[in-house]
């Protein structure tokens, strides 16, 4: 076979989940015919895999030999910027420029665009204009730059331009820019006319398919998206039992109320007991028949399978199944980003969503622009995986800078609430354990409570005053759960370390839940990950008027205490417990301060807890409680 036949069989095999294969006959091809466009046709096939690393070796073995002419230049520049290299990038096209080589301008505005210099990107385009005339490429450049700097009418100027000199690739590229140009001006009918325009032109663009469905949510009436949700949301869950250990029919139950709380129906399940998950399509291709009719039987449209899948089996299952397929993370990232209320709840849920898209960029909506066709057999730049990528490193970037502005914000909260020498406890638990109605209950505070997972998602800091005077603050927090993303405990990191900062742990456990047990362990082995766990905890079995008889223990916490935060129900044994642990470092004190030491009074105030001050002939006589480290300095 020649090179040409040995990367096709190679890029077929790769679409089969053939790995080894497909390695060998890319072998085979970059053998034959060891060219930069070669190496990058290797790449790309490899990218839409989600497989970088494996191309990159075919770009890094390219760059292995010395330019020899001003298209070698170019070539190298184009395999740099596949790589990111955009500083080796620029110098060989560059060079390649001063030999007068045109395709080096497409390049370096590119080069430019990736680095968000949208001057000099424009400038590299109009060059590229001036030298070969009108040209669909470089309009579609300047689209580009419109895009990214705003100017979405300008955009749509110089796509117009484009469009009578395009070859087929080139106008695919321009008028799918001409849909996002709408969408970005929130010309949502205009986008949604021009994307069914375009799917009957290209019928095969999955990608146009989700912009469509995307934009159907933005144009129908109220009525209409009742229908919608309505026939979006039927899903059958799907599980694979791989550990014996593990209960997958508890955890489909659970998934089960994720996806009522995303607003579905569930119409089935099905459970295959497997070794080890599918590494292709997450379940056996046998069963993916059984889906298939089971989908068919129930009127079903989607599905949610019980583990986070990689960005090839997400694809696979979407190609074999011909329906909506979701995993268990973007399931609970869909109800973080319904529950988000407070700004920095809200930059949490993006950056948490952002990273997890950026590895699966292929099998979902993107309303990001595309570069369009090459240059003969040579792209003038990134695909639009890479472009999608890009921007969302940008954006997560971005996203960082404001929450580290948060953290401080919430890092200089905690250390005024230091200064005050008040204590505060973080209350934990299993998502729909009841925290937040102990929160509303013991303080009166207005926290959404719901009997749904995920209820609350922004933490609240309320002062609890004991009938004693004592002062405690209290934080309710995210609820945990079993296989709990770890995009999420990474982006909502300053929230849960609500808890690493506490000095108490108040732990609420759904005692009338069957798995109570489970989600107790889920709920300390979370503690631990997040370095929160040595602190004392109070373990509150919770929704006592939902039991009878059960009986649970907690031999990591310190205190145990059976209550039922909706009706009361040894709330006042847990106030007294509360009152008992604040005066365990304290000392209480009477004493009569001559006026001449009024000065020491501030001590207290500052560092302990002043109950009482009366004014006398004498002094002023004070009532209070003060750290034992104190206690010396006010006697």
């Amino acid at each position: 076979m020649d090179a040409g036949s040995y990367f096709l069989t190679g890029k077929v095999a790769l679409a089969m989940d053939s790995y080894e294969e497909a390695a060998s006959n890319f072998k085979q091809a970059y053998g034959e015919d060891s060219t930069y466009d070669m190496a990058i046709e290797i790449y790309e096939a490899y990218l839409d895999k989600d497989m970088e690393a494996d191309g990159t070796r075919y770009l890094e073995a390219a760059l292995s030999s010395e330019a020899k002419d001003a298209q070698d230049h170019c070539d190298r520049g184009r395999v740099y910027y596949y790589m990111e290299d955009y500083s080796n990038a620029k110098k060989e096209l560059l060079e390649a420029n001063k030999k007068d080589n045109t395709e080096a301008l497409l390049l370096l505005g590119m080069v430019y665009l990736a680095q968000d210099d949208v001057e000099n990107a424009q400038a590299m385009y109009k060059q590229y204009i001036s030298a070969v005339g009108d040209s669909a490429k470089g309009y579609n450049g300047l689209a580009l730059c419109d895009i990214r700097s705003g100017d979405y009418d300008s955009a749509l100027d110089n796509i117009t331009k484009g469009l009578p000199t395009a070859t087929t690739d080139e106008m695919q590229s321009l008028l799918f820019n001409e849909i996002v140009a709408y969408e970005k001006k929130l010309d949502f009918a205009t986008a949604l006319t021009k994307v069914q325009e375009y799917i009957e032109m290209f019928p095969e663009d999955s990608a146009a398919k989700k912009e469509r469905a995307f934009l159907k949510t933005r144009t129908s009436s109220e009525a209409d998206m009742e229908y919608f949700e309505e026939i979006q949301d039927r899903v059958i869950l799907i599980g694979v039992q791989a550990d014996r250990g593990d209960d997958m029919e508890e955890s489909l139950d659970e998934l089960g109320e994720l996806a009522a709380t995303a607003g579905a129906a569930v119409a089935g399940r099905i459970i295959q007991n497997r070794e080890a998950v599918h590494p292709g399509t997450y379940i056996g291709k046998g069963k993916i028949e059984e889906v298939k009719g089971l989908l068919y039987a129930l009127d079903a449209n989607g599905v949610i399978c019980d583990d986070e899948l990689s960005p090839a089996q997400m694809n696979n299952l979407e190609r074999e199944l011909e329906c909506k397929v979701m995993d268990r993370t973007l399931l609970i990232l869909d109800i973080f980003a319904k529950r988000a209320v407070t700004s920095e709840g809200k930059i949490q849920v993006e950056l948490a969503q952002l990273r997890y898209r950026s590895a699966r960029l292929v099998g979902l909506r993107s309303s990001l622009s595309r570069l369009g066709g090459g240059i003969g057999t040579r792209g003038p730049g990134e695909k639009k995986l890479e472009t999608d990528r890009r921007l969302i490193r940008n954006r997560i970037s971005a996203l960082k800078q404001e929450l580290s502005q948060v953290e401080k914000h919430r890092e200089l909260i905690r250390s005024r609430r230091a200064v005050g020498n008040l204590k505060t406890a973080a209350i934990v638990g299993y998502t729909n354990a009841g925290k937040s109605t102990l929160l509303n209950t013991l303080t009166g505070a207005s926290v959404l409570s719901e009997d749904k997972l995920f209820a609350t998602l922004d933490p609240t800091t309320r002062l609890l005053t004991l009938d004693d005077g004592q002062q405690l603050l209290l934080t309710d927090t995210v609820g945990f759960i079993r296989k709990l993303p770890h995009n999420l405990v990474e982006a909502f990191k300053s929230t849960l370390e609500e808890a690493k900062y506490a000095d108490y742990i108040i732990h609420v456990v759904d005692a009338s839940n069957p798995q109570a047990e489970i989600q107790m362990h889920i709920v300390y082995e979370t503690l631990k990950e997040l370095g929160a766990l040595g602190k004392k905890t109070i373990t509150l079995f919770n929704k006592q008027d939902r039991v009878s008889g059960e009986s649970f223990r907690d031999l990591r916490a310190d205190h145990t205490l059976k209550i039922s935060a909706r009706t009361g129900e040894g709330l006042e044994e847990f106030k007294q417990l509360l009152s008992e642990i604040l005066a365990e470092g304290q000392i209480y004190m009477e004493r009569l301060f001559p006026y001449s030491e009024a000065g020491q009074i501030q001590l207290i105030r500052e560092y302990g807890q002043l109950l009482s001050e009366e004014y006398t002939e004498g002094g002023i006589a004070v009532k209070a409680r003060v750290p034992r480290e104190i206690y010396p300095k006010v006697t």
